[in-house]
């Protein structure tokens, strides 16, 4: 038996001190009970067994192992699955909750530790109580002299233990607890107050991009997410004269806002009436922070005033002010004159008015930021999931208007849809943590503060934890990823929709994001093949909105990554890419259908699927191969009873609209000429 030094611990927990867990907090700890015994076998007696979907992340870690791995091995005497943060780890903390679902009376937390000196020790933080109100209860300090178990006695009931790392952490194999559940907890089952039904292809299908958008090269796709700045409207800081502030900006809650023409000189109002008239939903994303929260520095970096709590929501008042100002203008919602913070006096070259208007309709949804998991950027520039959470409760509704009823997007219009900011990956582990934030801090129904689940996700290979190059959906298997969150949201988010608010593919080779080129078909070619393939396994997984990377190129002749992942070249040509009239078909020939079911080919290398509408008695099949080496099968037999007629639709690479055929079939047999790695359509009378 060992006994921690008290001073090493006081030094340790000092540093950790000032981490902000959440509110109310209470880190009271007495050392002379951190005593850490180290035994070669554990306890097996009065053991919780621990699941993986009892872990909670409450960070992005990003490149760690899995968190599952943290209790996956519950059984064992040695543990070997190890967890691992990312050694370039840019967070003050780790932290990741144990649910044991009900109250238990704790006494004991057992971690593995693998002998080896170069592991580094481990530093582990134990708490209990809720995700308002922290507990410190021990600490961990892993010898790594031999193969052994690390323990502490525990003394508290709680529902939930939180473990915080040090940053530094090399590896741990396993935890495990001990104790006697004394109640159970409550199980609120989340009620389902509408239909699930997959969506038609023209609500399904969306592209990035900005205002000067033409909206005839739009017509490829049904929607339009807008990457929006706040700065444009507010923030003190003249787009138009790069690096000249303007003096004496008021800033919240004094500021007020501009938008037609914004700080850019952009005719935000002419620029949306003008694509909604073309027929394009407008799904913008307002981004970044304003100039007086950077003062030039990251833009990215969290819109909070310097040392208030991240936790809190009231610390993203400005943001929820922001959004309930633009939501007033754009919304379905005409809001009272003396809500708007609007600049009263002329702006712009010439010298024109902000016509004071509100309830305009021009926008259907908000995205409140821009992947707030930026595990690239600093600590400043990136939200854990309780972070997150308390911007968009803010956002939402104000923090079920407890920050007042001037801010927040429902508070402005209660129809508007809130998108939470896509996440830079497919993170459940991250929704889960926003979760849990949520049940603690929202009284109403425990809401979730968004109406849609938002992520991001490129088909890639990654060697060494780099990405590399491009690759088919189907060898990424972008179905089923995608079909995991939707399990996830029907049992516990079942109201809310899910979007895929980016993927795509470059088309410059060298580009770490490119679709190579396959034998004779070019990068070009293969962009066009995969994104066709991308949409039609995206409404395969039950998914409501995805949104290709990009409308257009940002770049020419550059290998970096995502400069040319357009559906058209860079201006000022905007030349259509093959994936434009590709996509564009799609569109026109599936805009009613929806995903029905797949059906057996037969072949492990063909993937068939049926379309339905609600509008018509046909059923669209689509037919490919789903590898990427230039397949083709000849000659296949396809069967579908009771129907004599086909047709056959196949993509040309320079026209919107499918080559059409006319087949026949012999005893319910439709004898299929050719299927390829590009898709083709059959028509036939349902």
């Amino acid at each position: 038996m060992k006994k921690i030094n008290p001073l090493t611990a006081l030094i340790l927990l000092i540093n950790f001190q000032n981490c902000s867990f959440g509110n109310n907090n209470n880190n009271e700890f007495n050392f002379t009970k951190n005593v850490i015994t180290r035994t070669e076998k554990r306890d097996i007696i009065n053991q919780i067994i621990l699941n993986p979907e009892m872990v909670i992340s409450n960070c992005g870690c990003y490149g760690a192992s899995p968190i599952a791995n943290l209790v996956d091995e519950q059984n064992t005497q040695i543990a070997r699955n190890e967890f691992m943060l990312p050694t370039d780890m840019r967070y003050n903390k780790a932290q990741f909750i144990i649910d044991l679902k009900n109250t238990f009376q704790l006494s004991k937390i057992s971690a593995f530790e693998l002998a080896g000196s170069w592991r580094g020790k481990d530093t582990i933080f134990i708490y209990t109580g809720n995700p308002n109100k922290w507990k410190l209860n021990g600490i961990i300090i892993t010898e790594r002299n031999k193969d052994q178990w690390s323990s502490i006695n525990l003394t508290d009931s709680s529902r939930f233990v939180m473990l915080e790392f040090n940053i530094k952490i090399n590896d741990i194999e396993e935890i495990v607890l001990f104790g006697n559940k004394i109640s159970n907890n409550e199980v609120i089952k989340p009620v389902f107050n509408g239909n699930k039904n997959y969506p038609t292809f023209d609500k399904l299908m969306g592209a990035t991009g900005g205002l000067w958008e033409n909206e005839n090269l739009m017509q490829c796709v049904s929607s339009l997410r807008e990457f929006h700045s706040w700065n444009w409207n507010d923030g003190g800081i003249d787009e138009k004269k790069p690096g000249y502030t303007i003096p004496n900006y008021p800033e919240y809650p004094n500021n007020y806002f501009i938008f037609n023409p914004d700080y850019s000189n952009r005719h935000t109002d002419e620029d949306y009436k003008r694509l909604t008239n073309a027929g394009i939903e407008l799904n913008p994303c307002l981004q970044t922070s304003a100039y007086y929260f950077t003062n030039g520095e990251n833009e990215n970096i969290k819109p909070i005033i310097k040392g208030n709590n991240p936790n809190n929501p009231e610390s993203y008042k400005a943001h929820a002010d922001y959004l309930f100002q633009y939501t007033a203008r754009y919304g379905n919602t005409k809001v009272d004159d003396s809500k708007l913070k609007l600049y009263k006096k002329g702006y712009g070259p010439l010298n024109e008015f902000q016509p004071r208007v509100s309830g305009l309709n021009l926008v259907k949804s908000v995205e409140n930021w821009n992947e707030p998991d930026k595990w690239w950027h600093s600590f400043a520039a990136t939200f854990t999931p309780f972070e997150f959470a308390a911007m968009c409760s803010a956002d939402y509704d104000g923090h079920e208007k407890k920050l007042g009823v001037n801010v927040g997007v429902k508070n402005a219009d209660s129809t508007m849809k809130v998108v939470m900011g896509g996440l830079a990956s497919l993170n459940i582990d991250y929704i889960k943590g926003m979760k849990l934030w949520t049940e603690f801090n929202r009284t109403e129904m425990k809401k979730f503060p968004a109406d849609v689940l938002n992520f991001h996700h490129y088909c890639n290979k990654f060697i060494n934890g780099q990405p590399t190059i491009g690759i088919s959906p189907e060898e990424d298997h972008l179905k089923d990823k995608l079909k995991k969150i939707v399990a996830f949201r029907d049992s516990l988010l079942p109201n809310l929709e899910i979007w895929l608010s980016e993927f795509g593919y470059d088309t410059q080779e060298g580009s770490s994001q490119a679709a190579p080129a396959i034998g004779k078909n070019s990068t070009e070619e293969i962009q066009g093949r995969w994104l066709l393939r991308s949409f039609l396994e995206i409404s395969a997984s039950g998914i409501d909105k995805a949104f290709v990377y990009n409308l257009d190129d940002y770049g020419t002749n550059t290998t970096i990554q995502y400069l040319t992942s357009g559906l058209v070249k860079s201006a000022p040509n905007n030349e259509k890419k093959i994936a434009w009239y590709y996509v564009a078909g799609l569109k026109s020939l599936l805009k009613n259908y929806y995903f029905f079911k797949e059906i057996p080919s037969g072949n492990k290398e063909i993937n068939i699927y049926a379309f339905k509408s609600n509008n018509s008695s046909k059923i669209i099949y689509a037919l490919w191969c789903n590898s990427s080496n230039n397949k083709e099968v000849f000659n296949y037999k396809f069967n579908i009873k009771g129907s004599e007629n086909a047709i056959v639709f196949k993509p040309i690479a320079k026209n919107s609209f499918h080559l059409k055929e006319n087949i026949k079939s012999t005893s319910n047999i439709f004898n299929i000429e050719k299927i390829s790695e590009l898709p083709i359509f059959i028509e036939v009378n349902n």
